[in-house]
């Protein structure tokens, strides 16, 4: 029996109901069983519904994961598929996914963004100062299906049409990493560090400098002494720029010759080797401007990788500087 108050204070007995203590026990045990069914059946449900938001969460990553895969097995394809997993406005993951998942598939992206970024650069190096510039923009509609990477190609084309390296520029590359592979050797074999060992070669390569100048009063107190008075760009220094001056007294010592030699077997691998680092430190700086959305700084960045161009007249160019001594004296060129 079950007392209900109604809205008018009164009390009204249902008749048909029954009080739980009349309940007899083999009642009370079928009503029991009868609620440990429906939690049973509500346990089940739930549990069903985890586990598929759970496939659903493993089926996304690997779906992700093989269309990256995909991705990066074609050769400068670019599948539109992989766009739904690249947010255009900073390719940022949105929506209800867990951490972790957000955190896979943002590196899938960057990863990604990384194999985009690699191959315009590599396009753009081997190409740009070989075809014309009409020929270049047709490639630009390999990546007019995202607003950002058409930003990027546009920034990095006005950038390589404006630059130039002309063959002072280059000689100038040249005799740096010469000094620097020379350098290092000296540190390996003597142990020195690197201000030493630029002292020993300034000391090895002017010898016959020093004793000269040593004659007429000059007092050199130290290596230090050595070092800025031969080497360009300091404040005291006899030649204030990597001039033709400065290339010639070089290339007089038997020493640096020999030295130099030796450099011309590495530079090959040195140059590319340098233009991989320049390559790689520029994609991630892409990457950076894009996550913060200021493209506009690309066009500022100081030390792109070499066009291809470039690079093949430095290789010619390193060994003629040994071969022509006439060329030493004459290698300022006009830019082109």
């Amino acid at each position: 029996m079950t007392i209900t108050v109604t809205s008018e204070g009164s009390q009204e007995v249902s008749p048909n109901s029954t009080k739980e203590e009349d309940l007899s026990p083999l009642q009370i045990k079928d009503e029991t069983e009868s609620v440990i069914s429906v939690k049973n059946e509500t346990f089940e449900i739930k549990k069903e519904s985890i586990l598929m938001m759970r496939q659903e969460s493993v089926d996304e990553i690997k779906s992700a994961k093989y269309e990256y895969e995909d991705v990066r097995a074609e050769d400068f394809k670019f599948n539109l598929e992989i766009e739904r997993t690249m947010e255009t406005q900073g390719f940022l993951i949105q929506g209800n996914k867990s951490e972790k998942m957000n955190q896979y598939l943002q590196q899938v992206q960057k990863e990604y963004l990384r194999g985009v970024l690699s191959k315009m650069l590599d396009f753009l190096l081997n190409s740009m100062g070989k075809y014309s510039q009409e020929e270049v923009q047709k490639k630009r509609s390999l990546f007019e299906h995202n607003p950002i990477l058409v930003q990027i190609y546009d920034k990095l084309v006005i950038k390589y049409f404006s630059a130039k390296r002309g063959r002072e520029d280059i000689v100038r590359y040249i005799l740096r990493k010469a000094f620097k592979i020379s350098r290092d050797r000296v540190i390996q074999w003597r142990h020195m560090n690197e201000r030493s060992a630029g002292a020993f070669l300034c000391t090895k390569y002017f010898k016959k400098d020093i004793e000269k100048l040593q004659k007429d009063g000059k007092q050199f107190k130290g290596e230090d002494d050595i070092l800025e008075f031969f080497m360009p760009y300091g404040a005291k220094s006899r030649n204030k720029t990597m001039n033709t001056e400065f290339i010639a007294d070089l290339f007089k010592s038997q020493d640096f010759c020999e030295d130099y030699k030796h450099f011309l077997t590495k530079f090959d691998d040195c140059l590319e080797e340098d233009n991989r680092c320049k390559k790689n430190k520029l994609i991630e700086f892409i990457i950076n401007c894009i996550n913060f959305k200021c493209l506009h700084k690309i066009t500022n960045y100081p030390r792109f990788p070499w066009l291809e161009l470039w690079s093949s007249e430095a290789k010619s160019l390193a060994k003629l500087l040994l071969e022509d001594q006439q060329l030493v004296r004459t290698y300022k060129r006009q830019k082109k």
